[in-house]
């Protein structure tokens, strides 16, 4: 259910995007400047998302996941599979999880929860792991090494994770 003061994504494109920045003088002074800074986004853009039915959700579901024991880690990610598809015709299922042992900050564990969501969405979007979708579900879940990690450096663990578990249990 939508609150009254929420905000639409409609409402911010129109108030931030590009082409309302293009619109005045003072908006494109605003472009200018972050082009001259070497910003690579210059206005407000759309953020890759998974949508509800590519997100693991429920307890019985990590607990499934998990009950598989397809297991493949690195430095910074521990990274479980789930059963292989027998169909094709539904998307894979992801879970991300940070446990309070990594930080007990919320903001960091949410953080590293943004990086992992973002660098896979990102990366199935481009292609470069449709080896993951013959899993009905995957569970990333973060270790030490996470919290001091860039985007490039999650993108490329998270690539590599998925080829491993791909030639371990495919």
């Amino acid at each position: 259910m939508r609150r009254t003061l929420e905000g639409t994504k409609r409402k911010r494109q129109n108030v931030s995007g590009f082409r309302a920045r293009m619109a005045t003088p003072g908006g494109r002074s605003v472009i200018n400047r972050r082009r001259a800074k070497g910003r690579h986004k210059l206005a407000l853009q759309q953020r890759t998302v998974l949508s509800k039915n590519q997100r693991l959700r429920s307890y019985s579901a990590f607990i499934a996941t998990y009950r598989q024991k397809r297991v493949v880690s690195d430095e910074n990610i521990i990274l479980y599979g789930g059963k292989n598809k027998e169909e094709q015709n539904y998307p894979t299922r992801v879970g991300f999880v940070v446990s309070k042992k990594i930080h007990k900050r919320a903001v960091k564990r949410n953080r590293i929860k943004r990086l992992l969501r973002e660098s896979y969405a990102n990366l199935l979007k481009s292609g470069e792991i449709p080896c993951s979708q013959g899993y009905t579900s995957l569970i990333f879940i973060a270790k030490d090494g996470a919290l001091e990690k860039n985007y490039t450096q999650m993108c490329s663990s998270v690539k590599n994770l998925v080829a491993l578990l791909a030639t371990n249990y495919f």
